[in-house]
């Protein structure tokens, strides 16, 4: 089999970055026949001929294969931030001293004394060298693989630890200090409780791709071929593609539309804020749902309620079921969004509702640098933050762990601010493929936090933990 991709636990993109082809060229003509199908059985771009339809399909497919001198290297269509290569992992388990799994036939130690690793190189599941705690590189082979029997070390890409343990309390689950290990009592760390969560599920990590069986992972793992190398295998539709066509659109603009339709932007870098000249900052959100009748209907319940007390109401429901209640009639529309009450909900949503996946974590340094120069550039100038100094500003390196003491101020009071215009970048959010990708990681760790909670109520769903001692 030679060499293969295996995928993070959270997000399941592989190490080296995710898919950089768009397809194999002998695919082409029978994927082709697979995206006309579903034009047709849409009902969509009715005045063209299949003749034509067909042509500019694989034009547009055809047009990504011709590849860069380097083999490995991105094609200049694949926008900046997806599918960067060689993503920083942690990896988790216990190693012997070649880098294997200390295991005792189908058994693995307990999640006490669990080692964690910033690794880097990863390959078939496995990483070839660990950065020390003084941000050294040195040469270790640690095995992460499933294709190991019985194996139970796993890895998450970097960013995925930070967000699984920064985002789990907005679900629910607090601390892991606070809480004991199911096999003997001691208190296990964050690491800890999910590698005992990781291998004590009632079933294994599927083989070849390494994923936790039961967390919906949206498709993504159908990309892995032995490798995680073509976006095409995760089409979804042809909504863009279809879109573009009927625009007249050419060339990258039509790659651009299919790599939409292949839900691209999963394998964005999710730490690409947006900037104030993405869009007119002045724009709001627009509602233009007509409703089936314009007589008049009797007041629900709801509208009958004095005005006072309708905005404390309306400000405890979630986002989405709000905006789908302004839907209902046009007095709430009328509401809801309008522009001031709209902001006080959004507000409230990113501070500590559903849309607080927009917040950098504090954890991860490099997070918080590009959180605080994007938005520091939506509020007026007058105003304004300075920049942070080029020379401080953390890299990539500096999120495995605290060695680097770079004060980054906190961004949470500029999006909070008065003077910040939250209607017009949370629109920018979610138009930006990198924020698309962090939405996604936080539904990830809501998943996650289903098992975490089950973890903490009923212990293992099998035993697969060499005993310790006082068990013995």
């Amino acid at each position: 089999m030679g060499s293969w991709d295996e995928l993070c636990i959270l997000c399941g993109v592989a190490p080296a970055g995710g898919p950089i082809r768009m397809i194999t060229d002998s695919d082409v003509d029978q994927e082709t026949k697979n995206i006309l199908q579903d034009i047709r059985d849409g009902g969509l771009l009715p005045h063209l001929q299949d003749s034509e339809i067909e042509l500019l399909i694989h034009q547009c497919m055809a047009s990504t294969g011709v590849l860069p001198q380097d083999f490995l290297a991105k094609p200049s269509w694949i926008p900046e931030g997806m599918s960067e290569p060689s993503r920083k992992c942690i990896a988790i388990g216990h190693f012997d001293s070649f880098g294997e799994p200390r295991i005792e036939g189908t058994k693995a130690p307990t999640g006490k004394d669990v080692e964690v690793h910033n690794v880097l190189y990863g390959c078939s599941g496995s990483f070839n060298a660990v950065e020390d705690e003084e941000g050294t590189v040195v040469d270790r082979h640690l095995v992460c693989s499933i294709s190991f029997e019985n194996n139970p070390n796993f890895f998450l890409c970097q960013h995925c630890f930070h967000y699984l343990e920064a985002w789990l309390p907005m679900f629910g689950v607090m601390p892991s200090h606070a809480r004991p290990s199911p096999s003997d009592g001691q208190l296990l760390p964050f690491a800890g409780e999910l590698y005992e969560i990781v291998n004590s599920r009632g079933q294994r990590r599927h083989y070849p791709s390494g994923l936790l069986p039961g967390i919906e992972y949206d498709g993504i793992e159908a990309s892995l071929l032995q490798w995680q190398r073509h976006f095409i295998q995760c089409r979804k539709g042809v909504k863009y593609l279809a879109q573009a066509i009927e625009e007249r659109k050419q060339d990258q603009d039509l790659v651009a539309a299919l790599l939409r339709d292949c839900r691209g932007w999963m394998f964005t870098d999710p730490a690409i804020w947006p900037k104030p000249y993405a869009i007119d900052s002045n724009l709001t959100p627009t509602f233009t749902r007509e409703f089936a009748s314009t007589s008049p209907t009797p007041p629900s319940k709801i509208e009958t309620l004095p005005n006072e007390l309708l905005p404390p109401i309306l400000r405890d429901l979630p986002l989405r079921s709000l905006l789908a209640l302004s839907a209902t009639c046009r007095s709430l529309r009328t509401l809801i969004t309008e522009p001031s009450f709209l902001d006080i909900i959004l507000r409230d949503s990113i501070s500590h509702g559903e849309l607080h996946w927009i917040l950098p974590v504090a954890s991860a340094q490099s997070d918080m640098a590009a959180a605080y120069e994007a938005v520091r550039l939506w509020l007026p100038e007058h105003g304004r933050p300075p920049p942070l100094d080029a020379d401080e500003c953390p890299s990539e390196d500096a999120d495995v762990d605290n060695r680097t003491e770079i004060v980054v101020p906190p961004v949470m009071p500029l999006i909070l601010s008065p003077e910040f215009p939250r209607l017009a970048f949370v629109r920018a959010c979610w138009e930006s493929d990198s924020m698309m990708s962090r939405k996604r990681l936080w539904k990830q760790v809501e998943q996650f936090g289903f098992l975490w909670k089950d973890y903490r109520s009923h212990g293992w769903k099998v035993d697969r933990f060499i005993p310790t001692v006082a068990e013995k």
